[in-house]
């Protein structure tokens, strides 16, 4: 009688004391979920009906991985550990003459819902670029101005209208080929009117006054 209070007793523990979440019985075995998630039978096992399937025997994840890809133009944070659907923030801070463009690829975003599986998030980031404008010429042509990167190479091209020349670009850094700053920049092209003494000849007609013949002749 003793026996079988102690039996009696020890069947009336809750299940979690014995390690187990839920339990099922058939006619001659029974099953139980083990709080580790995997599963435990005992009983007649004639076909098999007491050996717990092979994808049983290991826990179901309850957290999936979040992994970011290493950054050389900025830093990254928010990596880690997440359960399905819970919120994720991700940081991205740009360095120096850089700026974020976003993150790749979805659902990864500065703020998600973490999705029941694993996930490798990217930040992508660009070069800052600045405006380069120029100053129109009455004098000339010019070309070359845009948005550059700093430090990209400029190629300024600047073409004297007729009697003028190039005289050079104003201000420094300005000049035919120079390496962006890393600010806006206006640049503007100096012409100069060339004296007549030194502008090609135009063909003419000239009257010798000792003849009076009519020459074609260069007339200075």
């Amino acid at each position: 009688m003793k026996k079988t209070s102690v039996l009696l007793a020890l069947l009336t523990l809750p299940w979690s004391v014995w390690g187990y979440t839920q339990l099922t019985a058939g006619g001659y075995h029974t099953c139980a979920l083990k709080t580790d998630g995997s599963a435990q039978c005992w009983g007649r096992n004639a076909y098999g009906q007491a050996t717990p399937p092979a994808d049983t025997s290991a826990p179901a994840p309850t957290s999936f991985t979040l992994s970011l890809t290493p950054a050389s133009n900025g830093t990254i944070s928010g990596g880690g550990d997440y359960a399905a659907g819970q919120a994720v923030n991700l940081i991205a801070t740009p360095a120096s003459g850089h700026t974020f463009t976003g993150w790749l690829p979805a659902p990864c975003a500065s703020s998600f819902a973490m999705p029941d599986k694993a996930l490798a998030c990217t930040a992508t980031f660009a070069p800052l670029r600045y405006k380069l404008s120029l100053t129109p010429a009455s004098n000339g042509t010019i070309s070359g101005g845009g948005d550059y990167a700093a430090g990209q190479a400029v190629n300024l091209i600047a073409t004297p209208a007729s009697g003028h020349t190039f005289t050079g670009w104003l201000p420094a850094p300005c000049a035919s080929s120079f390496a962006m700053p890393d600010k806006d920049l206006a640049c503007t092209a100096t012409f100069a009117l060339i004296p007549k003494a030194n502008q090609p000849p135009t063909a003419g007609f000239t009257i010798t006054a000792d003849t009076g013949n009519i020459s074609d002749q260069a007339c200075n």
